[in-house]
């Protein structure tokens, strides 16, 4: 059932799927490899996590104004963080827990309440802010490439 390969053991699928019990009862007598310090300072290293600092957290505050919170996806960001290493997850991590902001600043029940012309104020942003304002007008459906570029420039 389980065979053991340059110092790995290895199950088949199919052994595993027809019984799954006597595979469990099996890996119960392996030996436990010790995992040592080491190992574990070397995986840290590989794991660069993204740090949202001041320059970072002033772009997303004014893309996400900008193309709209409400409706916001991931994606829609991605071309503005081009030089920064993030990715879709990062990026929806970071929507959900400002909406959550959101949520807290202007007492709403839940994220369905939500509105374009919400926004962070904490940060202090003026640019920020007449972005919002923007989304107050009737009919306005959000920014250009090009005008958020513009934004992003001053």
């Amino acid at each position: 059932m389980i065979k053991k390969q340059n110092n790995q053991y290895l199950v088949s699928v199919e052994e595993l799927l027809k019984n799954p019990q006597l595979v469990i009862n099996q890996c119960k007598n392996l030996p436990i490899i010790p995992q040592t310090k080491n190992d574990r300072t070397n995986l840290k290293q590989n794991y660069q996590r993204f740090r949202w600092t001041s320059e970072p957290e002033r772009l997303f505050d004014i893309i996400v104004t900008a193309l709209g919170i409400r409706d916001i996806k991931p994606r829609s960001f991605l071309q503005y963080f081009s030089s920064y290493d993030v990715n879709s997850n990062i990026l929806s991590s970071k929507i959900q827990k400002h909406r959550l902001k959101l949520i807290r600043q202007y007492s709403l029940e839940n994220i369905n309440q939500i509105q374009n012309y919400h926004y962070y104020s904490k940060r202090n942003s003026a640019i920020v802010a007449q972005l919002a304002d923007h989304w107050r007008i009737p009919g306005f459906s959000g920014f250009s490439h090009t005008e958020i570029q513009q934004f992003i420039n001053e």
